[in-house]
């Protein structure tokens, strides 16, 4: 019930109005507008100014400037044409803060129309009192006495404004000529800066055609190292400090069982078939006394081979590790088992001979005497 009577007095009883932003849209109408608003000819504008009928415009807008000053404004008696008639209205115009951004705030324009006989009547004691006064004028004499009124009002506005914007250009006018002073230094620092990524550019430059170079010599290198790696038949390996396996040629998959995918695996994980329990000791001593260890050794088929372990050098002439080489010596073992049995025999046999029998070289020196001898 209580709503309902709000609605009914809102409707019959209160000023019609409306509610526009700072750049005077209207965003919505209350009551009944249509004695003060018409549409402007042409593009559809919601646009206050442009929708007021004669006379109202430039009173609107004095209301609006003053309410945007000091929170509210207020005009008595504002004389506008309706459908060919003088009517007036009392204009009232709020500040409404929505929110504290500028850009949120909004003003309430309220039209509370005059009625012609409180006009008239006011007309008639007006005249009553001051006859004299007012002898010779008429109403379009008033009407015009009003608006230049108005008109000098909206010119003092218009000038507070202009002043207090002169004010505020030659504030942007003096943070401009500062800002100009600073991109003036910081474009003398960026010149400077321009020069230094210039000089360090030629040296990145110079340092990437070394490092191209280096590449290629390091690729030629890599490519030179690989070959020769594939194309010996001699068991090779390269261990780092840690016995860690870096490279290892193709032979080392028969004796040494080491396989491409063994590379970074400790070379003591991996069984051989050489009878060696002491590998990790060798190569240990190697790399702590820098000398060169060889010895014979055998696999598990009894083969013969010749293992080298060499100390691995850096090219700055440091110990990084050990290289193994294995030399297949098991003809040249046999060979050699062979003539010390075939001597042992020969010998054996001068050895039963029963005359004395001597061998002299030609330098005359005993190669061998028997027994008998």
């Amino acid at each position: 019930m209580q709503q309902e009577a709000d609605r009914i007095v809102l409707e019959h009883h209160a000023p019609a109005g409306l509610v526009i932003n700072r750049e005077m849209e209207i965003v919505h109408f209350r009551g009944r507008t249509s004695p003060y608003l018409e549409p402007a000819p042409g593009k559809a504008s919601l646009n206050l100014l442009k929708m007021a009928r004669g006379g109202l415009a430039e009173e609107l807008r004095n209301a609006i400037n003053q309410a945007a000053k000091k929170g509210s404004a207020r005009r008595k008696a504002v004389a506008f044409q309706h459908n060919g008639r003088s009517k007036s209205v009392n204009l009232s115009v709020e500040q409404l803060n929505v929110s504290s951004a500028p850009e949120d705030i909004h003003y309430v324009v309220l039209f509370e129309e005059i009625p012609p006989h409180s006009v008239a009547g006011k007309t008639k004691v007006l005249t009553s009192k001051s006859a004299v006064r007012t002898a010779g004028r008429d109403p379009r004499f008033l009407d015009l006495q009003h608006r230049a009124a108005s008109t000098e009002e909206h010119l003092r506005s218009v000038i507070e404004s202009k002043e207090a914007l002169e004010e505020e250009f030659q504030s942007a006018n003096e943070e401009i000529l500062s800002a100009n002073e600073e991109l003036q230094s910081s474009n003398e620092e960026l010149e400077t800066s321009k020069e230094e990524l210039q000089s360090t550019n030629e040296e990145l430059t110079t340092v990437n055609d070394e490092l191209r170079n280096r590449n290629l010599e390091l690729g030629q290198l890599n490519n030179d190292l690989s070959n020769l790696l594939s194309s010996t038949t001699l068991p090779v390996v390269m261990v780092d400090r840690g016995l860690r396996i870096r490279r290892a040629t193709a032979a080392s998959a028969n004796v040494l069982n080491i396989l491409p995918s063994d590379i970074g695996r400790s070379i003591t994980d991996i069984r051989s078939d050489l009878n060696l329990h002491h590998l990790e000791e060798l190569i240990a001593g190697v790399i702590e006394t820098l000398a060169t260890n060889e010895l014979e050794v055998q696999d598990k088929k009894d083969c013969w081979y010749s293992l080298q372990i060499h100390p691995y050098r850096t090219v700055e002439d440091k110990i990084d590790g050990a290289v193994l080489v294995l030399a297949d010596i098991n003809p040249t073992k046999t060979a050699s088992e062979r003539f010390k049995r075939a001597k042992e025999f020969s010998e054996a046999i001068i050895d039963t001979v029963p005359e004395p029998l001597l061998a002299l070289d030609l330098d005359l020196r005993v190669v061998y005497a028997n027994r008998a001898f």
